[in-house]
């Protein structure tokens, strides 16, 4: 088991629940007068970054991103994510444990599983970009992560093909900020 309760999410939860009928809810649980960074985040699935690197790395990593906001005064942060098991939900988890906020953004509405739900009490606002599955519906939900964030962090394999791919060429054309895990692939030998 990971670290924290519940379990991390690539650990295989199966219970299924209905989401909340509201399209965006926004709880706004505090009020900050500090500068608020949005976040976005985009990685792979638990199959493709087994591949890739250990995912205690990835959090590792993670981790490290979050204390440069929680270590400033003057900023606090919000993470928005694609809600896909994998790194979305990892960041998620991490996130919440450094003190910061999360913004649950799914494709469309579907049935959640357990750490969906736990993620979601958590959570300060919750967006369905459609209520039913259409084949587009997850490159718009990674478009509007990218065009609500201020900067995205990215764990990719350097594959030129998926949805991180996606996102990240995305962010790329409308000159959003990138922070890479383990450096930008394309710019190793």
């Amino acid at each position: 088991m990971g670290r924290g309760t519940p379990p991390y999410p690539h650990e295989g939860l199966g219970s299924l629940r209905s989401p909340n009928p509201s399209h965006e809810l926004l709880f706004n649980r505090k009020k900050v007068d500090k500068k608020m960074v949005k976040i976005g985040v985009t990685g792979h699935r638990p199959e493709r970054l087994s591949k890739m690197t250990k995912i205690n790395k990835v959090t590792d990593w993670l981790d490290l991103q979050f204390y440069e906001y929680v270590d400033n005064p003057d900023y606090d942060f919000i993470l928005i994510n694609g809600m896909a098991q994998g790194v979305d939900q990892i960041a998620a988890h991490e996130a919440l444990l450094f003190g910061g906020r999360i913004w649950n953004y799914y494709p469309y509405r579907r049935k959640l599983h357990e750490f969906d739900d736990y993620l979601n009490t958590k959570a300060d606002k919750i967006r369905y970009e459609y209520e039913k599955y259409v084949p587009q519906c997850y490159i718009d939900r990674d478009r509007r992560i990218v065009d609500d964030c201020d900067i995205l962090f990215a764990v990719w394999d350097g594959i030129k093909s998926g949805g991180t791919w996606q996102t990240i060429k995305y962010a790329r054309e409308i000159g959003r900020p990138i922070v890479y895990f383990g450096g930008n692939p394309e710019e190793k030998i």
